[in-house]
């Protein structure tokens, strides 16, 4: 059935009356909006036979004439479906009449284009429900044209059994995740959304040269993107950003009956009562919330937790070495160079945080062990694990970054010295995170050969997990645990997973 007759029979059953929205309607609608014209004033050349709306249809309302505006109704709300439909609270008006009403009309509200077919199912089975959208500019012209009904075809069966991907986040770990998804035929991107632009487009961007449409698309509102990917079938929000404020829309995501995939740590890592609402708005909407990129990149160390703990087994001990910037510092470091030398070095090679204070402060660390030990069904929150800051307390948290490296010369002794006492103990200098059953810490550690951790090399996480069955000889998971690739593929493997 053609999408245009989806439409009428969707708002016959509601009481609407169906109108095609024209490009010479859609230009009066945005000219009356920015005051470009005055008043519109409906033409008095009615078309041979125009359509009349039925007057049962409306049986309490007055007869009004060409000044009529949406219902009150839809007034109340703020909302309304466009391009075709219109209340069918109004007098039989010629059609012409109707037309510009309805361009009237659409100054007083916020716009969107219905142009995926799971909001005309929901159409179908609930009445016309009112969504809503915004009215932006200058793209406002060329995305409204681009939206019309006459642009859409109704999906065939491979398209219906794809999964809707909407990413926010589109820097290195983003754009390698494209690069993965546009070899895979079972996903399709609808939105892209970074700090200043997004784009929407429910047949599938262009995973080739979105750069180029994104940054000539409209400007970024998060409340708007959430609204679209919240009425659409199969829809599944993908979070490469360290944005607070979308992490602290999770829950309400996910209630709202949306997947969530996310690399940010900040949501796992919040209060303990967000993180309780996000597993309840998990099974509220019967949606999954996949975070296996939160602790290692792609290396399945909570995917692994999740099945130790579902076979009835119990964690006793939790170690490991979680930071790939610090795990390359102090293998690197040997006292040939100084330590606030190495950081600059690992810097410019893009090792380490924009602000490596991110890094050697600890609070990553503490982050991620908070995390799996929580995966054991503890309640705990940040404040209750130990850090070992790297940073001395008496250097000033407020001075730029390259104020705070020349501060960490004054220190590069203080690194010698203990690097030098490892040395002549036979042992190196590690990064450890620990959680015990009872207790989380972090900080740096001097380990000899009999310790597991004295073998991890370069940028790998190391992370040891002792367990009821596990162990005499714990279970080891090892590998790269930074980089855009391996994360960008453990993001990928949750996405399938959903």
């Amino acid at each position: 059935m053609p999408l245009k007759k989806i439409i009428e029979k969707a708002a016959t059953r509601s009481g609407l009356f169906v109108l095609p929205m024209t490009k010479k309607l859609i230009y009066a609608a945005i000219c009356a909006a920015f005051g470009a014209v005055g008043p519109l004033t409906p033409t008095r050349h009615p078309p041979k036979n125009p359509p009349t709306i039925p007057p049962a249809i409306a049986p309490h309302t007055p007869a009004i004439g060409p000044s009529c505006e949406i219902s009150p109704n839809a007034r109340a709300s703020g909302r309304a479906i466009i391009p075709t439909v219109i209340p069918a609270t109004i007098s039989p008006l010629t059609f012409s009449d109707k037309e510009a009403i309805l361009a009237r009309g659409l100054i007083s509200f916020k716009i969107v284009f219905i142009y995926e077919m799971a909001l005309i199912r929901r159409c179908l089975s609930s009445n016309l429900t009112w969504f809503n959208s915004r009215l932006d500019y200058p793209n406002t012209i060329e995305y409204f044209l681009v939206r019309k009904v006459n642009d859409i075809s109704m999906p065939n069966n491979k398209e219906k059994s794809k999964k809707n991907l909407f990413i926010a986040g589109v820097g290195l770990i983003g754009s390698s995740l494209i690069q993965l998804i546009e070899k895979n035929d079972s996903l399709k991107i609808c939105g892209l959304m970074n700090s200043k632009k997004m784009m929407i487009d429910l047949k599938g961007i262009d995973c080739k040269n979105w750069k180029t449409k994104l940054n000539n698309s409209l400007d970024a509102d998060f409340d708007f993107f959430m609204n679209q990917f919240s009425n659409i079938s199969k829809s599944i929000f993908v979070d490469v950003t360290a944005s607070k404020k979308i992490s602290m829309k999770i829950s309400e995501i996910l209630a709202k009956g949306t997947s969530v995939v996310t690399a940010s740590k900040i949501a796992n890592s919040s209060n303990q009562k967000y993180y309780d609402d996000i597993r309840l708005s998990e099974t509220i909407g019967k949606v999954q919330f996949k975070y296996e990129t939160n602790v290692g990149a792609g290396l399945p160390i909570i995917g692994t937790l999740k099945t130790l703990l579902s076979t009835n087994d119990k964690i006793l001990k939790i170690e490991g070495v979680l930071s790939g910037t610090l795990s390359y510092l102090f293998s690197e470091y040997d006292g040939s160079i100084p330590f606030s030398k190495l950081i600059k070095i690992a810097m410019k090679s893009g090792f380490t945080e924009p602000d490596p204070r991110n890094d050697l402060n600890g609070s990553d660390v503490a982050r991620k062990i908070l995390i799996l030990a929580r995966e054991t069904g503890v309640k705990i929150d940040i404040q209750d694990v130990l850090v070992d800051s790297l940073i001395d307390e008496n250097i000033d948290s407020k001075i730029s970054v390259n104020e705070f490296l020349n501060e960490l010369e004054k220190y590069d002794n203080d690194f010698l010295k203990v690097y030098n006492k490892a040395k002549n103990n036979g042992k190196v200098l590690r990064y450890i995170a620990e959680w015990d059953g009872k207790k989380a810490k972090v900080g740096l550690k001097a380990v000899s050969k009999e310790n597991q951790f004295y073998y991890q090399n370069g940028r790998e996480n190391f992370i040891s997990i002792t367990t009821k069955r596990y162990n005499k000889s714990p279970m080891v998971i090892k590998g790269h645990g930074a980089g855009a690739e391996v994360t960008a593929a453990g993001i990928l493997g949750d996405i399938l997973k959903c």
